[in-house]
């Protein structure tokens, strides 16, 4: 198991978000103290994990309390004789509507929740783990961090402040033993989205109104995702990874692991200013460099950031975060055509355009069989995806979506596409 034998304080851990984790924790073997201020659910968490044969107690706990933080900590040593992962996921969402129409107290209280909460945790966790010189801590982020949304100006300013306290606070613990990440869930359906989503209309925010309704419908992010990422940002297999923020909806995370080292020498995983004559803002320089790894999701220093692997992620952001299927159905067609150039490139085949490269996935299923049989046979799935969209009237519709269930179909399909491709490249090149 995962997290066998390690001691795991969860914040918010009576419903949602926080009850995924501490179960997801408890099947891995970890020893939780959950923590909320609403008893009865905090017990209804704590029974479930007992039902997996995980062992659980609780502290009723409000996170915007010095008091209470401090005794939250010293109850865990108490109990467990340590403290191996904090996860602070405790959160609000805030008032719902234009800044200046905002309820003064419910802006404030939503910043403390959020923010002053996770710090005060953190300030209450880190002597523990430093006196250990090991411990993780995993801070969640939330929708409209990396792109702003409006009308949710506490929420959206309360999770970027927690995701660049999270960076701060990852340098103050360099080499002392101690991670610290921020985990984006994504937008998952909770009693929070069903909140916002009803405060939305009544406020006329028409994007979280409509968002909010494919959240609620069943097309938002995976809990179950977010659970499994919060177990591996609390497990060795995120290794020295630290002040990163991670997407369960967005990032491919597992890809990640051999290439932490190169993503704590940059930028990547971080928020950072983006000024015209970086690299990213320039396709024609990007075009010019070395081709990135297929189906990873970043890009290493120089690399192209056209490469399938960042439009995969390109893909994901536009239908999990910015509801935006057309966007979604193109960056996808693209990162398909991409997959099945780069491989056309190195093995010396034409590959300009569409007619060329179902021809060359002809060529690889006819010359080398099974090898990339899976790719081949689900490449007309990618190949013909913008043809759906303009069929559908998705081209000249802004507002047409598909159903909720195609695209996370198709993100799944295209990243299986891109992975077999990268593969079998490699193959090759031994």
């Amino acid at each position: 198991m995962k997290l066998d034998g390690q001691v795991a304080i969860i914040t918010g851990a009576g419903r949602g978000i926080g009850r995924a984790i501490a179960l997801a924790y408890a099947r891995e073997g970890a020893r939780l103290a959950l923590a909320a201020r609403n008893e009865a659910e905090l017990e209804e968490t704590a029974a479930a994990v007992s039902e997996l044969g995980g062992e659980a107690i609780t502290v009723r706990t409000d996170v915007t309390s010095q008091i209470a933080t401090e005794r939250l900590a010293r109850r865990v040593v108490e109990h467990f004789g340590r403290i191996d992962v904090l996860v602070n996921n405790a959160g609000i969402s805030g008032p719902v509507g234009p800044l200046e129409t905002n309820d003064i107290a419910e802006w404030v209280d939503t910043i403390n929740v959020n923010l002053t909460g996770t710090f005060l945790v953190c300030r209450a966790v880190i002597p523990v783990m430093l006196q250990q010189r090991a411990g993780r801590i995993i801070n969640l982020s939330g929708a409209g961090v990396a792109n702003a949304w409006s009308n949710m100006s506490a929420y959206c300013s309360s999770k970027a402040a927690v995701v660049r306290m999270t960076e701060v606070l990852a340098q103050e613990l360099d080499g002392k033993g101690i991670t610290v990440n921020a985990l984006g869930p994504g937008s998952v359906h909770t009693s929070m989205w069903e909140r916002m989503t009803e405060q939305a209309a009544e406020a006329g925010a028409e994007f979280i109104h409509q968002l909010g309704q494919r959240v609620l419908s069943g097309g938002g992010a995976s809990i179950d995702d977010c659970a499994e990422l919060a177990v591996w940002l609390a497990s060795g297999e995120s290794g020295a990874l630290t002040g990163r923020i991670i997407s369960a909806a967005a990032d491919d995370y597992h890809s990640l692991e051999p290439r932490i080292t190169e993503i704590m020498e940059g930028d990547a995983y971080t928020l950072r200013v983006v000024k015209l004559e970086n690299p990213l803002a320039q396709p024609e320089a990007s075009k010019a460099a070395s081709p990135d790894p297929v189906g990873d999701g970043i890009s290493s220093p120089g690399a192209d950031s056209q490469s399938p692997g960042n439009l995969l992620r390109l893909a994901r952001i536009a239908y999990y975060e910015k509801g935006d299927d057309k966007a979604c159905a193109r960056y996808l067609w693209e990162a398909t055509f991409r997959s099945i150039q780069q491989l056309a490139v190195q093995m010396g085949h034409p590959c300009e355009d569409r007619d060329q490269a179902e021809k060359f996935a002809w060529f690889l299923e006819y010359e080398h069989g099974t090898k990339v049989g899976y790719a081949q046979a689900k490449l007309a799935f990618g190949l013909t995806m913008l043809d759906h969209a303009d069929e559908r009237g998705l081209s000249q519709d802004p507002e047409f979506a598909w159903t909720l269930e195609e695209f996370p179909l198709a993100i799944r399909e295209v990243t299986r596409i891109a992975q077999s491709l990268s593969a079998f490249a490699k193959s090759i090149q031994s």
